[in-house]
């Protein structure tokens, strides 16, 4: 039988083990994009509203990336950068600052020429007290560059 020294030291060390890794967990996850500025604005009949939103995380190596949201329409920029930072749920991220965005009711096509690092096919838009699903189509094709 052991004797209960090892027993609690066992249990001490288990317990530093298991603090040590919720800490790991706790300050690895993911941050709250950048978000600089409000490039786009298509409307989605008077109840909704996608935004194009730079996102700039900062840094000589990290490139801008393009962050698209559908959101209640807010009127200046910077009550819409803050609203979207908490939300954080962009349909679309990308490289392409020159994605075109075209809507039609409630569904958003979007084409892009650039890399795209995320993207879902249905956003939900709040209305009232209800949720209303938009649909979005992406027509993405990378370009590529030739080498000389």
């Amino acid at each position: 039988m052991r004797s209960p020294k090892v027993i609690n030291r066992l249990f001490g060390v288990f317990l530093l083990v298991c603090a040590l890794q919720t800490l790991w967990i706790y300050f690895s996850r993911p941050s709250l994009p950048v978000l600089s500025s409000v490039i786009g604005r298509y409307p989605i009949g008077s109840e909704g509203m996608v935004y194009g939103v730079v996102s700039d995380s900062g840094g000589a190596t990290v490139p801008f990336t393009y962050r698209y949201y559908i959101a209640v329409p807010m009127n200046d920029d910077q009550s819409v950068l803050e609203a979207l930072r908490k939300q954080d749920n962009a349909f679309l991220v990308t490289r392409d600052a020159n994605a075109q965005v075209t809507v039609e009711g409630h569904n958003v096509r979007v084409s892009v020429r650039d890399s795209v690092y995320s993207f879902n096919s249905t956003a939900l838009l709040r209305i009232a007290n209800s949720y209303v699903p938009v649909s979005i189509a992406l027509d993405a094709q990378t370009v590529s560059v030739p080498s000389s």
